[in-house]
């Protein structure tokens, strides 16, 4: 047994030394990211560009016209405000829920071990209605 794990010592060291090896242990992410990210975020900036009608047409190329329209029109800055609006409203709604729902259930109260329990089953095992 310990002459086997010397070999795998030996083995393994050269994998230690070589810079490439990381690199190549991390290629298949980095493919990934570039199949689901970069590239469909290319093609939407590409498409940005263009007068499209139809989606699976090839539009005419008209630059940065369709961002001057867009950053010119009053529904625009109106939805964007509101979402802004929404969106700090409902991550300080959720974020103060939380943390009161966290000291509460820090505090000593009968049912406290049955509550937490309770709380956190739902986590611990997987929703098993989507399996047919």
């Amino acid at each position: 047994m310990r002459a086997l794990v010397e070999r795998l010592k030996r083995t393994l060291s050269w994998l230690e030394k070589d810079p490439y090896f990381g690199l190549f242990l991390v290629l298949p992410l980095l493919l990934w990211v570039l199949a689901t990210l970069i590239y469909p975020l290319g093609e939407a900036l590409s498409l940005s560009l263009k007068d499209v009608g139809y989606v699976g047409t090839t539009g005419k190329f008209i630059g940065l016209k369709n961002y001057t329209k867009l950053f010119l029109s009053t529904a625009f800055w109106q939805t964007l405000g509101r979402t802004l609006i929404w969106t700090v409203l409902n991550v300080a709604l959720q974020i103060g829920t939380a943390l009161l729902g966290a000291l509460i259930l820090n505090q000593d109260f009968f049912g406290q071990r049955f509550i937490r329990n309770w709380i956190i089953i739902p986590w611990v095992f997987p929703l098993s209605s989507s399996l047919p």
